[in-house]
């Protein structure tokens, strides 16, 4: 049981001299004469941008149900009466699936269209419903589908954010929409 928090033990002291080497490439600052200040008018702009705001709230969503599935699976797993030892197997199937949507999003999102990649995530729905009203395992294969959509979802939207955004004010407004997810996640 506690080899899980050895192996971070050891990834983590692994990350501290990356971290210290990484070399932020030079760019643009933005002047700022009140930091608060600058970061409630960055908000204001994400809130009030429309296209902007609505890939956020879409983002939350996305972010919000990704959590709580995640944790739910296992609730899941356990009223299958699937073995405990078998959850990290799943679990990394579902990784592998959420990676594999991630490496194929945009290729995805070339082939269907823009307007048809964001539709394709609203499959979310249906097997949330479905996981919800039947207890079988032969529904697992929806908690993989709900991975690899998760997968496709974040390159796109941060895609399109990221193409709406300054890059001057672009990680303040990736950060008001991690906010805006977490938020809905809590609600």
């Amino acid at each position: 049981l506690h080899l899980p928090f050895y192996i971070n033990i050891g990834t983590s002291l692994f990350m501290l001299p990356l971290a210290i080497s990484l070399i932020e490439p030079k760019r643009e600052k933005l002047e700022a004469s009140n930091p608060l200040t600058d970061i409630l008018r960055i908000c204001r702009f994400s809130l009030a941008h429309g296209q902007l705001r609505r890939l956020m709230l879409f983002a939350a969503l996305v972010m919000s149900t990704g959590i709580i599935g995640v944790w739910a699976y296992f609730l899941y797993y356990r009223s299958l009466g699937i073995s405990i030892g078998y959850f990290g197997i799943i679990f990394a199937a579902f990784q592998l699936s959420s990676a594999f949507g991630s490496r194929n999003a945009h290729s995805l999102e070339k082939s269907f269209g823009k307007k048809q990649a964001y539709l394709i995530l609203m499959l979310i729905a249906p097997t949330f419903l479905l996981l919800g009203l039947f207890t079988t395992i032969l529904l697992i294969p929806l908690i993989l589908l709900n991975a690899f959509l998760w997968g496709i979802a974040m390159p796109i939207i941060l895609d399109d954010i990221n193409r709406l955004t300054k890059s001057e004010v672009r990680a303040t407004v990736i950060s008001v929409a991690h906010m805006i997810g977490s938020l809905s996640y809590v609600i």
